[in-house]
């Protein structure tokens, strides 16, 4: 085994809270062809206490995007199609669009269309909801406006992919799932890797997911899914180096094709997006390339990660969501190169701090703090340190020095200033403001108080009165607390942030991945409710 023993003790640290008697992972690295480490951890499934195996199946969710993205470029190589096409040209009934989208849009997630997970939550869906292709088909002839216009900007859209797989079966007349067994599974030998589109299958080997709910008991998570090209397939490492097998040395398909995918995506003012083709592409510090695409569902996480000149092949599945997988591999493939593998862009087009500085801080940096516009965590002091609670876990935060912190289970190190923190991960470095709140008027809270609807979603959300301030709620959704920033400008503590922005008798809601979607106050009138997000109107 290459590296030896130091290199397995080095490696189980990443992975220490996967344990004997949880739910846990498998993690496989090849290098230079040879395969240095594979090992199973945890259990499949927790019920049972059956253990994780070298034949235990996975849900790898986004990471089945690059899969949906050959399919298309197989179809191009056999002159079938043009990723510079217009989307209509093969799907005109669920692009209610007049201006043009490209497959190589739907691909590079650039195509200003809105998330397919947001319109869920927005129109009172819940995550474990029964969600099928017909759903995603419907909410997106109800889609009337774009986030951004096409080209101009990169927003991650999990509609896009699902729309990529229904190009693949307007074109082929056949589904996703049996052009892939035919044109890629089956000629790679990957015998237990399939596009599940039917969530009542019967799946043997197959893991079931868990997560802790954070008072020290174990749940089970569930996947309700069928939608295809954004995610559903199922598989283990030892399929998926087989596939990664064939980015080094295709056979399959032109070589062209598989570089394609690893070019990044470029916007209209010439920007490089860090996403290529079902791929996030980069280099680490010290100059490595690689490519990677991870997923989560429900408790399900994966990673894949290629550094193709360093001809290292890192995998990683696993039902048990407490391990960053990402970071793992980039540490893993620190230990077996010997190089620094941290990411220079891990993350796309967020833009890095310089190294924060050591100062003296006795202040108390209790409060709210928004992360990259997308969540909010808070901090709240705990001894001599804090404690982080993010929507879904709560972690220890040690002192260190001065204003440093560190959160041991992530990795990640904090520096606490007056009014705002420096995060450190993944080789970048991020601001995060604390929240400051206002006290609204009477009148203000009365006038902004009342049931609201939007077209997009068909959804319904009520405004109510609060102390100083309002809340949102829906029927099916429950209770969320707003924040206000101004009499106007809120932010919303939803299953991810959002923000409301009220004006004329209607609010636009927006998400990191969904932006002005228009409700409108249910028995006003419609005069000056235009949204400002109508660059592509139908």
């Amino acid at each position: 085994m290459y590296g030896g023993v130091l290199m397995e003790e080095k490696i189980d640290k990443l992975f220490t809270r996967w344990k004997e008697d949880t739910a846990g992972g498998y993690v496989a690295i090849r290098s230079k062809g040879e395969l240095v480490f594979e090992k199973a951890y945890g259990l499949a499934d927790m019920e049972n206490k059956i253990p994780v195996t070298k034949s235990t199946l996975f849900h790898i969710a986004s990471t089945s995007k690059q899969f949906t993205c050959f399919c298309i470029l197989l179809l191009e190589e056999s002159g079938l199609l043009d990723i510079d096409d217009d989307v209509k040209k093969y799907i005109p009934g669920l692009m209610p669009y007049e201006c043009s989208i490209t497959i190589r849009q739907l691909m590079n997630h650039t195509s200003g269309i809105r998330e397919l997970y947001n319109l869920y939550s927005f129109g009172g869906l819940l995550f474990d909801d029964i969600s099928t292709n017909e759903h995603i088909r419907n909410y997106t002839k109800r889609l009337r406006t774009l986030s951004f216009k096409p080209g101009s900007d990169f927003s991650y859209c999990n509609t896009g992919y699902f729309l990529l797989s229904e190009i693949v079966t307007a074109v082929t007349k056949e589904s996703i799932r049996e052009f892939a067994r035919k044109n890629i599974f089956d000629p790679l030998d990957m015998k237990d890797t399939f596009w599940l589109d039917d969530y009542t299958e019967i799946v043997p080997n197959m893991s079931q997911c868990y997560y802790d709910d954070g008072q020290g008991k174990w749940k089970k998570a569930f996947v309700s899914s069928e939608v295809v090209g954004s995610s559903g397939i199922i598989s283990n490492p030892a399929d998926l180096l087989k596939w990664t097998a064939h980015y080094l040395a295709p056979i399959i398909c032109k070589p062209e094709t598989l570089r394609k995918m690893q070019e990044s995506g470029v916007l209209d003012n010439r920007t490089e997006t860090g996403y290529g083709m079902g791929l996030y592409v980069s280099k680490t510090h010290s100059g490595l390339r690689y490519f990677e695409h991870s997923g989560s569902t429900g408790a399900y996480r994966a990673a894949l990660m290629v550094f193709p000149e360093a001809e290292l092949e890192l995998i990683i599945t696993a039902n048990n969501a407490a391990v960053d997988l990402n970071q793992a591999c980039f540490t893993i493939a620190s230990i077996i190169s010997g190089q620094n593998c941290t990411p220079t862009n891990y993350g796309g087009n967020i833009p890095s701090l310089p190294e924060p500085k050591l100062l003296d801080y006795s202040g108390n940096a209790e409060g709210r703090y928004v992360i990259l516009d997308s969540y909010v965590v808070e901090l709240k002091k705990q001894g001599d340190g804090y404690q982080l609670l993010t929507p879904r876990e709560t972690f220890p935060m040690e002192h260190v020095e001065k204003n440093k912190y560190v959160a041991p289970q992530m990795g990640y190190h904090f520096f606490l200033f007056d009014g705002y923190i420096l995060i450190n991960a993944l080789g970048k470095t991020i601001r995060s403001d604390k929240l400051n709140t206002i006290t609204l008027e009477p009148e203000r809270i009365h006038e902004l108080c009342g049931l609201y609807y939007c077209h997009e979603t068909n959804g319904v959300f009520e405004v109510e009165a609060t102390m100083g301030g309002i809340l949102l709620r829906h029927a099916r959704l429950g209770v969320f607390t707003c924040i206000a920033k101004s009499d106007s400008e809120f932010i919303c503590l939803f299953e991810s942030l959002c923000t409301l922005s009220f004006r004329n008798n209607s609010f636009e809601l927006s998400a990191a991945r969904t932006r002005g979607l228009l409700f409108r106050k249910i028995g006003s009138e419609r005069n000056g409710n235009k949204s400002e997000y109508l660059e592509c109107n139908p």
